[in-house]
């Protein structure tokens, strides 16, 4: 605008010729600007869908279906059109990935990278001041929605999600409860309770409806809602949609709505009933993607999928064969492991990326990528997209932290082939899971390589093989515990041949180099996990027979103080909880 003052002033002195020439130059410069500031303003709607605990092999994104047993047309068909991501990590369990996607940082960083997941009654969470994704979404404009399970947190009422950013959210707190009855815990017994929330508000009226069909009755609400709030494309640039999808299926217990005809040949029983729940899903994935089309979002819309770990295989079963205790029927074959273990079965997610026509461009679909990715840096495509700061001075003490996330859009979002000048960024590694100050359950992938330091399960040798497709027995893996399992992911992703047993100097330095990755990580932050701990006013008895947030707000958060009367749990006793709270 100063510039056109000073054309004004200056258009004295000029010709009449001279005069029009610079209106003309001034109000193009007008009108691109404003064309500028629309298009800025006109921010993608954001479609996060998270699967619990989907196995490589319990769907046809990457294996076709002749590869499986269990058939996902609708998934598949997304993948195809999207952009599929064949490289892609996630934490061995549901709350470190969840983490990781909901802070853009790496959950050593928060210490969340718990050997099992948040268990009920503890006081685990995300800390306060690490910003989450829908607080960081909301500084620019985003309306903020959440359906299905949290996992990260509700001793008090700000660690849940209407605490934590989210505008709505209707689901549950813990890592399960069940399809039906929305309870949790031990039969019969005062640690059992209900587990079903609408905006911090318990909901025993949910009580007897599958869960599926209620989340996506409410999909459909949030989304009416939403186009009646804002019905015009300038209201919506200013106040795009977030839709976190944070689904139940496909974790335990294994209870479907109907049997599928499509998983009637499947012999194995357990294998057949968790094919239905799979079914069931793939649908309403479509379904939800469809409502956005019909809506009109959809061409203005970045859909992002994932799993939050590997499928849960069934090493351990009754005598007829159905999984018991914290075993399912998921496949990750021809995977190495299970859902808990560092093993490709358990972190290497299934991932791909789709969207409306004004953010997927056409030569891109139909494309691989398989440059090594993690979690956070599909926190770090959603902020970039939504033009937010990667460093967001947001926290309660006004630090500003960086995510550990790299925008990867523009290197996934680009024809096939494409060779981009300057180069577009990449990730160099991933720190699979950082823990006990990385000497054991510990790994990490850089160049072609894996390192996995110390055990790398936590229920045992009889989760570690190979499951195949269809339920049959497993083909455990022959070796004992080793201090290093080195892999090469090129020719060995599955990961059979362990050379780290091998007499060779050349392996030995790659291991040292996996190590001073590891070490660089920890020197820049690390923060070992938070205590596990049980306290026992969570119990269900003193809160209406619900699992509800049980410390004050203006509780210190002190954890010493809070063990002694709480119980604290060591690594085995965590698991053996773990288990039995799966029952």
């Amino acid at each position: 605008y100063k510039n056109f003052y000073y054309f004004r002033r200056e258009s004295n002195r000029m010709s009449f010729n001279q005069v029009n020439g610079v209106k003309i130059l001034v109000l193009t410069w007008v009108s691109l600007y404003a064309l500028h500031i629309q298009v800025g303003e006109a921010k993608p709607h954001i479609l996060l869908v998270v699967i619990d605990d989907l196995g490589w092999t319990d769907h046809t994104v990457y294996v076709g279906k002749h590869g499986t047993d269990i058939q996902s047309p609708n998934m598949e068909k997304l993948a195809k059109t999207g952009i599929l991501l064949d490289n892609y990590y996630v934490q061995q369990v549901c709350s470190p990935t969840r983490t990781a996607l909901m802070t853009g940082r790496f959950p050593f960083r928060v210490g969340m990278q718990h050997s099992t997941t948040i268990l009920p009654g503890s006081m685990a969470h995300v800390p306060l001041e690490t910003p989450l994704l829908p607080e960081m979404l909301k500084t620019e404009g985003y309306e903020t929605h959440m359906i299905g399970k949290w996992h990260l947190g509700y001793a008090k009422e700000e660690y849940t999600p209407t605490g934590r950013g989210f505008d709505s959210h209707y689901g549950y707190y813990q890592g399960m409860v069940d399809y039906y009855t929305k309870d949790v815990g031990f039969h019969n017994s005062y640690w059992r309770g209900y587990d079903f929330w609408f905006n911090g508000k318990p909901l025993r009226e949910a009580v007897g409806g599958y869960s599926l069909d209620q989340y996506m009755d409410r999909m459909y609400t949030v989304v009416d809602e939403y186009t009646m709030k804002y019905q015009s494309e300038e209201e919506q640039g200013g106040n795009p949609l977030f839709l976190y999808m944070s689904h139940q299926t496909v974790h335990i217990p294994i209870q479907y709505r109907n049997q599928e005809e499509g998983c009637s040949k499947i012999k194995n029983s357990p294998r057949r009933d968790y094919c239905s729940m799979i079914v069931e899903l793939d649908r309403s994935i479509q379904q939800t993607v469809d409502k956005l089309k019909q809506s009109q979002l959809w061409d203005n819309t970045l859909m992002l999928l994932t799993t939050d770990n590997g499928g849960m295989v069934n090493f351990m079963h009754n005598e007829s064969g159905y999984p018991t205790l914290a075993a399912s029927a998921g496949s990750n074959y021809p995977l190495r492991g299970s859902k808990s273990t560092l093993f490709e079965g358990g972190v290497r997610g299934t991932a791909f990326i789709n969207g409306g026509k004004h953010i997927i461009d056409d030569k891109a679909r139909g494309s691989t990528y398989s440059g090594l990715m993690h979690a956070v840096d599909y926190t770090a495509m959603i902020l970039g997209q939504a033009n937010v700061k990667k460093e967001v001075t947001l926290s309660r003490d006004q630090k500003s932290q960086k995510i550990d996330g790299i925008d990867l859009f523009q290197s996934l979002n680009k024809p096939y082939g494409e060779i981009s000048t300057p180069p577009l960024p990449k990730r160099e590694n991933v720190p699979v899971n950082i823990n006990y100050g990385g000497s054991k359950y510990t790994a990490v992938r850089f160049g072609k390589w894996k390192l996995i330091i110390g055990t790398p399960w936590l229920t045992g040798k009889s989760i570690d093989g190979w499951f195949p497709v269809g339920g049959g027995p497993p083909e455990l893996a022959n070796s004992s515990s080793q201090s290093y399992y080195l892999f090469n992911m090129e020719n060995d992703r599955n990961e059979r041949n362990n050379l780290a047993e091998e007499d060779d100097d050349q392996y030995q330095s790659i291991i040292q180099q996996g190590k001073r990755i590891i070490r660089g990580y920890i020197a820049e932050e690390y923060n070992k996990p938070q205590p596990n701990v049980f306290h026992f006013r969570s119990l269900p008895i003193f809160h209406k027979g619900f699992w509800a947030p049980f410390l004050r707000s203006d509780e210190i958060e002190s954890f010493a103080d809070q063990i002694q009367i709480g119980t604290t749990l060591n690594d085995e006793d965590e698991a053996s909880m773990f288990q039995k709270l799966s029952v």
